[in-house]
């Protein structure tokens, strides 16, 4: 199934092993089974139809590289790499220079409350969850990804947004809002498509179970949640490229951090 150029060159889907994070997103949105995996996620270009159907849910776009190349690349040397072949890698190189430009071009201002309480909140829809803590350990914690498709939603490392669990409290009043890190980089989970990560701990006490953390951590991807936000003007990152950052946990976890160190290999001239 795969398009040929005047050129001889062949169209062929690759998911570069660097960046997957083999959450298992892309194999169970293809619809010919043409992506599968074992120690890396593969694709056969047999199969592969350019659908594009696996793309947009990738959390990190490590299945957005579609190359013309002088020669298919089989499934088995697929898994054997450690990083997309070099033919391929200087068009994928060229892509993310491409977009750090337009993410140096965008002003450090902090958009602040977009979306606050008085007002209508932005959609969002849980494009991925899952768990990133072994089974069985002690604490269950949950990466999880919200994609606001076409709505625009603006934020920095180091701001939250607000979540508000369904239902009634003890005293029949509506829950209030909780705030939670954002753990990507400005530009987003995946670059430059409109979605954002956070990381939650399912918090399971002798006090019961917690409202909220139980409810995100069970969130399944297509279900819709309720965004505001997003908040904080003070835990930035330095506008200065070159500044130092000395990261300590005071509270807010490594979240935000994720998206310090992200927006910084992003960004970083020779990255």
């Amino acid at each position: 199934m795969n398009a040929s150029s005047e050129q001889g060159l062949v169209r062929q889907h690759l998911i570069d092993p660097e960046t997957c994070i083999r959450c298992n997103t892309c194999e169970t949105r293809c619809p010919t089974k043409a992506i599968s995996h074992e120690r890396n996620y593969v694709v056969d270009s047999a199969k592969c139809n350019f659908c594009m159907k696996c793309v947009r849910p990738c959390p990190t776009g490590a299945v957005d590289n579609f190359f013309e190349l002088a020669r298919l690349y089989s499934t088995s040397q697929q898994l054997g790499w450690l990083e997309l072949p070099p033919d391929a890698q200087r068009e994928s190189t060229t892509s993310a220079r491409s977009s750090r430009a337009a993410n140096e071009a965008r002003p450090l201002v902090p958009p602040i409350q977009q979306r606050s309480a008085c007002e209508r909140p932005i959609r969002a829809i849980v494009s991925d969850n899952y768990r990133i803590t072994a089974q069985g350990s002690e604490n269950a914690v949950h990466h999880v990804i919200f994609d606001f498709g076409d709505s625009s939603f603006s934020f920095l490392e180091g701001q939250n947004i607000g979540l508000v669990p369904p239902g009634l409290d003890a005293s029949g009043c509506p829950h209030t809002m909780r705030l939670y890190s954002i753990a990507s980089a400005r530009d987003g989970e995946k670059p430059n498509v409109g979605n954002l990560a956070i990381a939650i701990k399912r918090v399971v006490g002798a006090n019961g179970r917690g409202v909220a953390s139980n409810w995100i951590c069970d969130l399944r991807p297509g279900e819709e949640v309720d965004v505001f936000g997003p908040f904080g003007s003070t835990f930035l990152m330095p506008e200065d490229p070159e500044s130092h950052i000395l990261m300590i946990c005071t509270g807010t976890g490594v979240a935000p951090f994720r998206g310090f160190t992200h927006h910084r290999r992003r960004t970083w001239p020779n990255g």
